[in-house]
């Protein structure tokens, strides 16, 4: 009788669970993004543009830093756009700049998965250049220079303060980089 007992409890013991467990997806946190309002951002700098309200601009505080070296910081998506002016010709030429420029994005090829180009052409502001779009696991999605090609070059790249996945800052990466379109598409030199 007990061992009858027995083979009964294991034999429920086993049938008796049968659902099998099925772990929950990884989730993420519901990100709101506002509509953007811009405002124009002017300095001692020779350039002026538009950064979105959500974003503030500081100067570079590193040690290397050099005047006109500016952070477009947005607190609320932990990004930054770092800023570096170089006036064309007193250290570096235009060439130098440009080649410096393309050498810096093509080092992410290790980790990115495809780069793609843009160019920037607004002939009636003398405002030129080239978008970087990277995809991947690169540690910049975003980066850009532009110039007049004889006077000015300014370039910028978006860094997020943290580790970050592609898909799940996608639409933070869409929201920031037409801020970026906005902050080159409004560019002027003084």
């Amino acid at each position: 009788m007990m061992r009858l007992a027995l083979v009964a409890f294991v034999a429920i013991s086993l049938t008796a669970c049968t659902e099998t467990f099925t772990p929950r997806p990884k989730a993420f946190f519901h990100i709101d993004i506002p509509q953007p309002q811009y405002q124009r951002f002017a300095s001692d700098c020779p350039f002026s543009f538009n950064v979105a309200q959500y974003g503030f601009v500081m100067g570079d505080s590193s040690a290397n830093a050099e005047p006109c070296w500016l952070n477009v910081q947005y607190p609320m998506f932990n990004a930054t756009v770092h800023l570096t002016y170089k006036p064309i010709g007193q250290e570096f030429s235009f060439e130098e700049l440009q080649k410096d420029s393309r050498t810096l994005v093509y080092k992410h090829t290790i980790k990115a998965q495809e780069i793609m180009e843009n160019t920037i052409n607004k002939p009636d502001e003398r405002v030129y250049g080239m978008l970087y779009r990277l995809t991947g696991d690169a540690a910049t999605s975003l980066q850009f220079y532009v110039t007049d090609s004889t006077s000015h070059y300014l370039r910028g790249v978006l860094y997020f303060n943290q580790h970050t996945d592609a898909d799940s800052i996608a639409p933070v990466l869409n929201h920031l980089s037409d801020d970026v379109l906005e902050m080159v598409g409004s560019l002027n030199w003084k």
